[in-house]
């Protein structure tokens, strides 16, 4: 098992751990700890329009029912609230001064981002080397490598590949259509701060696909030191 914890180091001294063990193969989440899901959780509670997945199979939410344990500790607080977070890997640990709205940000990208939303697990492998509170040209670095990579593994096993980036940009609109419908969830379960961090997630991932190109210039100048 692969483990990663978050801390949330406070001013007023008080502070909130959050542990996510996952397969460390497939990164497969382990299952939710909450028996009673709240409302907000299920399925079909503002469900996403281009959702596959259905009531009869998923009674709730899968990213919804991942981040069930992590708003009602974190809900009342203000997004503008200045915290330490301290996220521990196997690897390493990163401490970084910051807000809590950026602090969940990169939270709720992890744990949405291995949730067995079909949209979301094409972002299993980036998790697998999880960098928190990443920039935007480190999120192009990383989503685009991770894409080529993955169409290189399906070229090796004579699956259908393309390694033009149209499948990457693609993978982006329907997080955005995701993250759009996250956030109605979270103002209509009456969690105000969380959709802050979403809407955070929901910029993010209408950036990356407008920017592919250009952030991909301004990456060529390292390559061609190598050519």
């Amino acid at each position: 098992m692969l483990e990663i914890e978050y801390i949330f180091h406070f001013e007023s001294g008080t502070e909130e751990r959050f542990g996510f063990c996952f397969d460390a193969q497939s990164m497969e989440p382990a299952p939710a700890g909450l028996k009673d899901m709240p409302e907000w959780t299920r399925l079909d509670f503002h469900q996403c329009p281009h959702c596959p997945l259905t009531v009869g199979t998923h009674a709730q939410c899968p990213p919804a029912a991942q981040l069930s344990e992590v708003f009602p500790r974190l809900g009342a607080l203000p997004s503008y609230e200045t915290t330490l977070l301290e996220v521990i890997t196997e690897e390493r640990t990163i401490t970084q001064k910051t807000t809590l709205q950026n602090a969940m940000r990169s939270l709720i990208g992890l744990i949405m981002g291995t949730s067995d939303c079909p949209y979301m697990k094409c972002f299993r492998p980036m998790a697998r080397f999880h960098l928190p509170l990443s920039s935007e040209i480190e999120t192009i670095f990383r989503a685009t490598s991770t894409h080529l990579l993955s169409e290189y593994f399906n070229k090796i096993n004579s699956k259908r590949h393309d390694f033009s980036m149209d499948g990457l940009v693609t993978s982006y609109q329907n997080v955005q259509t995701v993250n759009i419908s996250f956030a109605a969830r979270m103002r209509a379960s009456g969690v105000i701060n969380e959709t802050n961090a979403i809407s955070q997630l929901y910029t993010q991932s209408e950036d990356v696909p407008l920017s592919i190109k250009e952030s991909l210039r301004e990456l060529s100048p390292l390559f061609e030191v190598s050519q």
